[in-house]
C-alpha cells in the first residue's frame, strides 16, 4: 500500500509518493537550506544567543516551508482530509525532545528494526526529535500500533497526537534519515504481515487482546457473506473481484468488525467502497457484507 506526499502543510492536495519523488525531495537544496535554518537557530539557542521562544518560532516558521510526506494513507480525490482516507497500513511514531536522537536510536532501535517492523526512521527538521515508520501490527488501529511500539521501546511519553490518517511528517534531507527499507517503505504489502516477533511478548491486558475473549471476536465473516451469494464472486472492478476488494479493506483497516463496531465499520466500508461504484446503491447493496444487519437497515446505512 502506498502514501502521499504534497507541496507543503498548508495544501491540501497530495499526490501518490513514488521512489523518485521521495528522493527528489530529500535530496532537494530547498529541504537541506530549511532544516539548516533551523539547525542553526537550535545552536544559537544552546548557546544563549537566542531564547527558547524565539527558536520555536522559527522552527514553526520554517517547517511550513517543507513538503510533506502523509504516511498513514493516501486519498481518495486527492485531497487531504480524514473523510477521504485510504490507510496504508504503515504507522508514525514520535519521540520528541531528546538530546541525541541518532545515539537515541543506535542504542535502543537499530537492532530491532526487522523486528518492529520498522521502514523508515529519521532525525526530525527540529534536530530533537526521532520519527519511526513502522508497519502496523495486524489487528490493530493507529492508536493500538503506537502504544505497542511505546511498549516496546520502554517509552511512556512518546507523542500521542500522531493519530489520525490525515497526518502529515515533514521532509528532512537525506542525512537525517537513519534507516530505510526502500523496498518495503514503497512496496510493501504490509497488512498481510505475520505479526512481529516482539508482538508476542504481548500479555493479554495489551491491544489486540481482550481477557473476555468475546470483543475481539469478528461478528461473523465478510468470506461467510460473501458465499451467501456466489454472484457476488462475479461483479468485479478492473477485474477484481468486490468480495476480494472488501476483504483487503477489512486487513488495512483493523480487521473484521466487532461487537460495537458494526455500524460504524460498515459505513466506513460503504463510503470508501461508493468511489468504485459510481455512487450506485444498487450496487453497493448487493456487494456490501451485511454482519447480521436487515435489509431495511442495510438501505438507510448505504444511503
Amino acid at each position: 500500500m502506498s502514501f502521499g506526499i504534497s507541496n507543503n502543510v498548508r495544501s491540501r492536495t497530495v499526490r501518490l509518493c513514488t521512489p523518485e519523488l521521495f528522493w527528489g525531495a530529500v535530496r532537494s537544496p530547498h529541504v537541506a537550506a530549511v532544516c539548516a535554518a533551523i539547525r542553526d537557530a537550535w545552536e544559537a539557542s544552546k548557546r544563549g544567543e537566542m531564547t527558547r521562544e524565539e527558536f520555536e518560532a522559527v522552527k514553526s516558521r520554517e517547517k511550513k516551508r517543507l513538503p510533506i510526506f502523509t504516511f498513514h494513507a493516501t486519498f481518495a480525490d486527492g485531497r487531504r482530509c480524514n473523510a477521504q482516507a485510504m490507510p496504508s497500513g504503515l504507522s508514525m511514531y514520535d519521540i520528541d525532545h531528546i538530546a541525541d536522537p541518532r545515539a537515541y536510536f543506535e542504542e535502543k532501535v537499530r537492532g530491532r528494526v526487522e523486528r518492529l517492523g520498522i521502514v523508515l526512521a529519521h532525525v526530525t527538521p527540529s534536530v530533537e526529535g526521532l520519527r519511526l515508520v513502522f508497519a502496523i501490527p495486524r489487528g490493530m488501529s493507529l492508536a493500538e500500533a503506537q502504544r505497542w511500539m511505546s511498549a516496546r521501546l520502554e517509552d511512556a511519553n512518546y507523542d500521542q497526537s500522531v493519530k489520525d490518517l490525515a497526518r502529515s511528517s515533514f521532509a528532512v534531507p537525506e542525512d537525517y534519515i537513519l534507516y530505510i527499507d526502500e523496498e518495503r517503505l514503497f512496496n510493501g504489502e504490509f497488512s498481510e504481515n505475520i505479526c512481529h516477533s516482539e508482538q508476542s511478548e504481548e500479555s493479554p491486558d495489551e491491544p489486540g487482546h481482550d481477557a473476555t475473549g468475546d470483543s475481539s471476536t469478528p461478528l461473523r465473516s465478510a468470506q461467510n457473506d460473501m458465499e451467501e451469494d456466489e454472484n457476488n464472486c462475479q461483479l468485479t472492478f478492473k477485474g477484481v473481484p468486490y468480495a476480494d476488494i472488501i476483504r483487503r479493506w477489512f486487513e488495512l483497516n483493523g480487521g473484521e468488525p466487532v461487537q460495537g463496531e458494526r455500524n460504524d465499520k460498515l459505513h466506513r466500508l460503504a463510503y470508501h467502497l461508493r468511489y468504485i461504484t459510481d455512487n450506485d446503491e444498487a450496487l453497493l447493496l448487493q456487494i456490501m457484507p451485511r454482519y447480521g444487519l436487515s435489509e431495511e437497515e442495510m438501505r438507510g446505512l448505504v444511503h
